[in-house]
Parts: C-alpha cells; structure tokens; sequence
C-alpha cells in the first residue's frame, strides 16, 4: 500500500562490500532479490510493488481533466524550475 513500508525477504536497495553498501544510481532505487540464494553470482529479479494505476484514472473524464491541468499548468510550473536552474548556472 502507497505510504507504508514493505520489508522484502532477502530484497535489497544498496550495492557495494559489505559495510560499505550504499544506495546506487544503476539499481534506480527499486528491490531486487537475489535468484541464486545465499550465493552471490549477479543473477538478480526486480521486485514488483504491486502499485498500479487503476483503469479509470486513464481514461473518459479522468484523463480529460489530466490533459486540462497540465496544458494550463505544466508550462508555468516547468519555466519557473527552468528559470531557478538557470539561475544557479
């Protein structure tokens, strides 16, 4: 469920020599578990989270009012993060 923490048996989310592990860009931050057990060969399967995005949401009105907001408000919102990074350059 969104917003709840779920313990993965044998999951993992940080890579590198034990006590030394941190969380690495090339897993994006998903779960994976190990498919070899306890033996480390490389073999990994990403976790699903079980989280979808139900059918309505992505059509008929739902989806109308999405395209509504962002064609107003997503251009707005996108030239003001443009205008704070080039800013910062």
């Amino acid at each position: 469920m969104k917003g709840h923490r779920v313990a993965v048996a044998g999951g993992f989310t940080r890579s590198g020599a034990p006590g030394r592990r941190a969380l690495s860009p090339k897993l994006g931050g998903h779960v994976f578990v190990n498919t070899e057990g306890r033996k480390w060969r490389g073999h990994l399967r990403k976790v699903k989270s079980g989280l979808y995005i139900p059918a309505e949401m992505t059509s008929g009105a739902t989806l109308a009012a999405f395209h509504r907001v962002t064609e107003r408000e997503l251009p707005i919102e996108a030239a003001k993060v443009l205008a704070e990074l080039l800013a910062e350059a």
